[in-house]
């Protein structure tokens, strides 16, 4: 590895879903390869749905509960003691609107979207599909769903 490496901060937003994305396997190698930090992206609005909450629990504990699983959950199955450097971002708001912020913020110089989390933003947003992607300020590794790395 060198000084000039060109990917130095990758950026991979994930959902609550318990299982794990095909691109968290594409992240991960890459970040050993090249040395680069790891930004695990979690985003959630607050929004009430009452249907998988006890009645004693606020909707942001409820949410920041199944966040800090899903960061359980790639810890022990992705990252484990393989020298990745990695920070989890648990943010509040839209998503396509988190990844824009956290690519300036964190300088981010590649981001790893995946077919879930391109619906999510696409639903989420009000910017048309076809501009969505065009509006981020640096590359993006597409990983479709089909795909699996071996």
């Amino acid at each position: 590895m060198t000084d000039n490496v060109l990917i130095k901060n990758v950026l991979l937003p994930t959902d609550f879903n318990p299982t794990i994305s095909k691109s968290i396997p594409y992240a991960v190698s890459l970040c050993r390869w090249t040395g680069a930090q790891l930004y695990v992206l979690i985003t959630y609005r607050l929004i009430e749905n009452t249907s998988h909450m006890s009645d004693k629990k606020s909707i942001r504990s409820y949410l920041e509960e199944q966040a800090q699983k899903k960061m359980e959950l790639i810890q022990q199955n992705c990252l484990g003691d393989n020298g990745i450097h990695c920070r989890f971002l648990l943010e509040v708001g839209f998503l396509f609107d988190r990844i824009q912020t956290n690519i300036l913020n964190q300088n981010i110089d590649l981001l790893i979207l995946d077919e879930e989390i391109e619906k999510i933003m696409d639903v989420s947003s009000e910017i048309q599909h076809s501009t969505l992607l065009h509006e981020l300020s640096c590359p993006i590794m597409y990983i479709p769903a089909n795909k699996i790395m071996i």
